[in-house]
């Protein structure tokens, strides 16, 4: 008997020991699934940040885990963890999930897949009436053919009775007739039904493509993980990990308006993700820096020179100062080049973005007061002061960020050789301490948009100019007057000819303008023919591109007129045109 006692105390150990392995292995190969919640997100340029916290009960010792529910973007080695000081992280692996679609039902939104099933049971109904028709159709040739076989009309020779034909053709014609009448009829009928169905179904194909394209990525990162604990507890674990597939754009709405008001400049992030996560009522920060970028300074290599050969294209460029604004036509030379040079200002255009979110510009100095910026050592941080919903595929969100103010000199500037037109534009000095971001910027004038241009960072001059457009209370008007050919003299068979410019310049405004005036004098490439100037009047003159300057401040209702001369002395037989 206590042989038997103590066999049966061993079994039950082994049995107890046997459970305890299988609830253990049980536990180790099925860890606890946890998803968390988005609660901040920093965008980056070209990437994102972003941040999650979930409520964990622990046991003591170790809990295994699996998050899930991640972007199958991460970026898997920026991924941190953040506990509390009795739980330690041991170890963690992050992987790629394939999300399983089991129903239909599963790949489309609620409304998609109602209209899908719509569009299909349209299809049905039609593909039904058109079989219908076709069915009716077929029926009435067997119809048509048994009344051609009948004997009195497909063999009305073997009918030895005249009445007897004469009473089958007078049923034949009718019957025939009416029968050709439902044949084509039902032709018709089911032709119309076979144009609906393609329709349907092209339309079908349109839904469904879309929703496939529009469908979350059925990839997820997971991460599994081991956490120790002292002590059996409710934790927050909050972890942080970066993607990709995210980012922003810079975009700037200058605003201009009375000259005695400053200039404003509203900085605006544009976003757009597609990282397979929605972000729902997140705390946004935007941020300058560009992480994951090449870490390397690199090293210089020889700088081998080569003479090229020159193809003598033409250069084309767009314009984006008031200067460029001003040269409207092709054919003037660059100072520092021979090859022709064009230059062309492009009218206002809106930028080509899809912005969901538009805030007036006034509204938008408000809202960027709630946003708080940060210097850090690689860029500038803007924490916006609201949250927001950003849904991955999403349209791109435009959020104002940052409103500065500068003072700035109104110009003008004009060429009436080119155009009688006088364009006006901002001059900002110390544009430095507005700490623009490059990027496309937007120009409104008294609230009304005026144009596009393009700001940069890495420019060196002294001055930001920002081109504000045609000021039309501010005209010009050129004249020429060209004496006749005479001979330069006796000795030489060479024609001589004055030219003298007379521009006319006058302000319509009621206050006094500052005006940049250009023309120029012709610069000869021929040892042949020579250029003198004449007059220039107290132009500034530069010799090597003959163009004249004028700085002149016009009172208001003040017109103002210059004139300049040369002479060219040029071979008889040479044909100039001289303007």
């Amino acid at each position: 008997m206590a042989i038997y006692n103590k066999i049966m105390t061993f079994a039950a150990v082994v049995m107890s020991l046997a459970v305890a392995d299988t609830m253990f292995a049980q536990t180790k190969t099925k860890p606890r699934e946890i998803e968390g919640k988005i609660t901040k997100v920093v965008v980056f340029p070209t990437q994102a940040l972003i941040e999650k916290t979930t409520k964990i009960h622990l046991t003591s010792g170790d809990n295994n885990l699996i998050l899930v529910g991640n972007s199958p973007f991460m970026i898997e080695p920026s991924l941190q963890f953040e506990t509390d000081n009795d739980v330690m992280v041991t170890d963690f692996t992050p992987s790629i999930r394939y999300v399983e679609h089991k129903n239909e039902s599963d790949w489309y939104s609620p409304d998609v897949y109602r209209h899908i099933k719509s569009l299909r049971a349209s299809i049905d109904s039609l593909e039904y009436l058109s079989a219908a028709s076709k069915y009716r159709a077929e029926e009435l040739r067997k119809e048509k053919d048994a009344l051609n076989n009948m004997k009195a009309i497909s063999n009305s020779q073997s009918i030895d009775s005249l009445p007897k034909i004469q009473d089958a053709l007078t049923y034949y014609r009718p019957k025939i007739t009416e029968i050709n009448d439902l044949i084509q009829s039902e032709g018709k009928i089911y032709a119309a039904l076979q144009d609906s169905i393609a329709k349907f179904k092209a339309a079908l194909n349109v839904v469904t493509s879309d929703a496939i394209k529009a469908l979350p990525d059925d990839r997820q990162a997971i991460v599994t993980m081991n956490l120790y604990s002292e002590k059996e507890c409710d934790i927050t674990l909050t972890y942080n990990y970066n993607t990709t597939d995210a980012g922003w754009t810079p975009l700037y709405d200058v605003k201009v308006s009375d000259p005695s008001k400053p200039v404003k400049f509203v900085l605006k992030a544009q976003i757009s993700q597609s990282t397979s996560e929605d972000w729902n009522g997140v705390s946004l920060i935007v941020s300058s820096e560009t992480p994951n970028t090449n870490m390397e300074l690199g090293e210089l290599s020889p700088y081998y020179l080569l003479p090229l050969r020159k193809t003598g294209n033409i250069n084309r460029l767009t314009g984006s100062s008031v200067k460029e604004l001003a040269v409207m036509t092709a054919g003037v030379q660059d100072e520092t080049t021979s090859e022709e040079t064009v230059l062309m200002y492009q009218e206002a255009e809106p930028t080509e973005f899809e912005i969901v979110e538009e805030t007036p510009t006034d509204a938008a100095f408000k809202y960027t007061s709630m946003t708080a910026t940060a210097t850090t050592m690689l860029g500038k941080e803007y924490s916006v002061g609201t949250k927001h919903t950003i849904l991955s595929g999403d349209k791109p969100k435009t959020i104002p960020l940052e409103t500065k103010t500068a003072m700035s000199a109104y110009k003008h500037y004009a060429v009436p050789k080119l155009s009688g037109s006088v364009f006006l534009s901002a001059d900002i000095a110390a544009w430095e301490d507005l700490d623009i971001i490059a990027s496309e910027a937007s120009i409104y004038s008294d609230n009304r948009f005026v144009g596009n241009t393009y700001l940069s960072q890495t420019s060196t001059d002294d001055t930001l100019s920002l081109p504000i457009g045609q000021d039309n209370r501010v005209s010009t008007e050129r004249k020429v007057v060209r004496s006749k050919p005479d001979k330069s003299s006796m000795l030489s068979s060479d024609l001589s000819v004055n030219v003298e410019v007379t521009l006319s310049v006058r302000n319509a405004n009621s206050y006094s303008v500052n005006l940049n005036l250009e023309d120029q004098i012709p610069v000869s490439q021929s040892k042949d023919i020579v250029v003198k100037p004449l007059d220039i009047a107290s132009a500034e003159y530069d010799k090597g591109t003959g163009k004249l300057k004028w700085a002149l401040t016009l009172a208001k209702g003040e017109t103002k007129t210059i004139k300049f001369s040369y002479s060219v002395r040029y071979p008889k037989e040479a044909k100039l045109n001289l303007n």
